[in-house]
Formats: structure tokens, C-alpha cells, sequence
């Protein structure tokens, strides 16, 4: 476990790590979020306690930030972007199907 600072105006020596992948586990070694290079963008992942990917925070295709979450079996249910265009927000809401029901 890192020590904290116990003083806080006291410059600490900042140290550089590099990795493709970081989890964050819980008490019992379950991973419950990654933050990872997808499709050569950055993605932030949560898990649900049955390894299910439930919400994802990342860059689309295109460097527009981007937030999806996902039902119990995997599929997105909301998408929330910024658009392409003149970057205002956009939401698509997905049925069972995956097909757009409301933007």
C-alpha cells in the first residue's frame, strides 16, 4: 500500500509509469475496472462483480469523448457524445435489439 504525504505542502517526488493496461481489483482479486488503449484510444471500464463490462468512458473513432453504458448481457443501452460537427452533445438510447430508439 502507498504511504500518504502526511504533509501536504511538502513537494513529492513525482515518478512515471507506463503501462498498456491498469486494473483495479477488489478485495477479492475480481477485476472491476480497466483503463486501457482501445482501437489506439484511451477507454476507462467498469465491471460489474460478474466480469460483465456495465460502462465505458472513452474517445470515439473520430477523439469525441464518449460515454456508454450496457444492460446484464452486453449490450449498449445509452450512448452519450459530443458530435462531430460543432461538438454538441448528442444521447441515443438502444433497445434489445440495438437499434437507436430516441437521440
Amino acid at each position: 500500500m502507498t504511504e500518504i504525504n502526511p504533509n501536504p505542502n511538502e513537494e513529492l517526488e513525482l515518478q512515471e509509469l507506463e503501462a498498456r493496461l491498469f486494473q483495479l481489483v477488489g478485495r477479492q482479486g475480481e477485476v472491476q475496472g480497466e483503463w486501457k488503449i482501445v482501437d489506439g484510444n484511451p477507454c476507462l471500464t467498469m465491471l460489474d462483480l460478474n466480469g460483465r463490462v456495465r460502462m465505458q468512458l472513452d474517445l470515439s473513432e473520430s477523439e469525441r469523448p464518449r460515454i456508454t453504458m450496457y444492460d446484464e448481457d452486453g449490450r449498449p443501452r445509452l450512448m452519450a457524445l459530443l458530435s462531430e460537427e460543432d461538438e454538441s452533445p448528442e444521447i441515443a438510447f438502444f433497445d434489445q435489439n440495438g437499434e437507436v430508439t430516441l437521440l
